[in-house]
């Protein structure tokens, strides 16, 4: 069953996506110039699914940044999700609400995102892993409970959560703090600076 998209002005958009059970895919693309930034801000709800879908993060060499979301699941139609662009700044924001977002561990939400090769990243995820790969701009990423993966990014890279983290082909600063879990650090030409509570931190080619 496909969703309800409904457009408004001034490149906005808002997305109520399904039915209970089923499963919806949206997509959106928006003009974008390299340079500019993306925020996102997920929030997946109360749902304790064992595997809430995942953000994935890579650069393209269009100038555009295209949005593909996938959802299904019990509570499904509760995803709300809006997107927008202000000057060089792309908005992409969404929350799963309604009475039937927790049932069953809540829904399956995977979102997918192309941005310009230089472009830069401030991503919020409240459960789910985040993926980035092969951007060129600063990143910063946070979520909780999750892992982050992240390589090929040019760029200061800022990573807060209480899962693993794993980093690769970096050139830039990279700065990790968790709560707990392992960090792994791999070929990075910058300087380093990883926190954890509770977890093992391996090092291998870090020049910085």
């Amino acid at each position: 069953m496909r969703g309800l998209v409904r457009v408004v002005p001034g490149l906005a958009l808002a997305l109520a996506l399904g039915a209970c059970g089923g499963e919806d895919e949206f997509e959106r693309r928006i003009a974008a110039e390299p340079g500019g930034l993306l925020e996102l801000d997920l929030d997946r709800g109360a749902g304790l699914r064992p595997d809430p879908g995942g953000l994935d993060i890579q650069a393209h060499d269009a100038n555009e940044v295209r949005i593909l979301a996938e959802t299904g699941g019990w509570g499904a139609s509760g995803l709300r999700l809006r997107a927008d662009r202000s000057g060089d700044t792309v908005r992409v924001v969404g929350r799963v609400r309604g009475p039937l977002s927790w049932m069953f561990g809540g829904p399956w939400v995977q979102i997918q995102v192309w941005v310009p090769r230089h472009f830069s990243l401030d991503l919020r995820a409240t459960h789910g892993p985040i993926r980035i790969e092969d951007t060129r701009g600063r990143v910063r990423a946070r979520t909780e409970g999750a892992e982050i993966e992240v390589s090929g990014v040019e760029g200061a890279l800022k990573l807060r959560t209480s899962g693993e983290v794993r980093v690769s082909e970096i050139d830039g600063p990279v700065d990790v703090k968790l709560e707990s879990g392992g960090i792994e650090v791999r070929w990075v030409r910058g300087d380093v600076e990883l926190r954890t509570g509770r977890g093992a931190i391996q090092c291998a080619h870090v020049e910085g």
